[in-house]
């Protein structure tokens, strides 16, 4: 799922990417771009990843990558990670600058994501894994796992030292509300995430694990939907005062 943090274009609209979390009609990965561009800084923040195995004692795994935006949607739905469950968030970051507040819109048009018609961009991904076990009382989800994966790409300050502060305090204070905003979408996220896994181990005992798995799979997809839903219904919420704030 990608999400931006808002274009400085109307960019509304829903639509499909492909699984292979390609950026667009070239093969260029996002992280090749990354390296590309020469964004600055990056971080990385990781909270566990434990193990998650599959139906009738084998893994099943079940990526779903998104990308969602303050005015831009876009749902790649399947594709195939095995590493875990957990939440693990990486941020990079552009470079904002300059003298004045026309220059300072500018760099961010320059160096900015999707060609700088976007004030911040991030990247979701959601793998959804679970074990089921047959017994002489039918088959059941045993163990679920739901792993998070957020790529986040934000403004910075990286202006002179020596330059004029009421620009340097004006960009910080976007840079900060931008990466609020974010932070925003993957607490829905998150929580969509845990409401997941919660789910899937409630699924009622079934005759069959493949039954179970059909079922299991059919709620997957619809909290992706509902997810989907409660991302945009965020950025309506909060769409006018993000276009506001450069």
């Amino acid at each position: 799922m990608f999400f931006d943090a808002v274009p400085l274009t109307n960019l509304s609209h829903l639509g499909t990417c492909p699984a292979n979390r390609r950026l667009g009609p070239g093969s260029e990965t996002r992280q090749a771009a990354w390296r590309r561009s020469g964004l600055g800084a990056m971080t990385s923040k990781q909270e566990g990843w434990p193990f998650g195995r599959g139906r009738d004692g084998g893994e099943q795994p079940h990526r779903a990558s998104v990308r969602i935006a303050a005015l831009a949607v876009c749902i790649p739905l399947f594709g195939g990670w095995a590493k875990g469950s957990g939440v693990e968030i990486v941020s990079r970051y552009y470079s904002i600058h300059g003298a004045d507040h026309a220059e300072l819109v500018a760099s961010v048009r320059r160096n900015g994501p999707k060609g700088g018609r976007a004030y911040g961009i991030g990247y979701i991904d959601f793998f959804p894994r679970y074990r089921s076990e047959a017994s002489a009382g039918g088959c059941r989800i045993a163990e679920a796992e739901v792993g998070l994966r957020v790529e986040l790409e934000l403004p910075r300050w990286d202006g002179a030292r020596d330059g004029p502060q009421r620009i340097a305090n004006f960009a910080r204070r976007f840079a900060r509300a931008i990466e609020a905003h974010e932070m925003e979408h993957v607490r829905i996220a998150r929580h969509y995430a845990r409401r997941m896994r919660s789910e899937l181990l409630r699924l009622k005992a079934d005759s069959s694990c493949w039954s179970l798995s059909s079922r299991a799979e059919d709620l997957i997809r619809d909290l992706k939907k509902r997810h989907i839903e409660s991302q945009k219904a965020f950025d309506r919420r909060v769409n006018k005062q993000i276009k506001r704030l450069l």
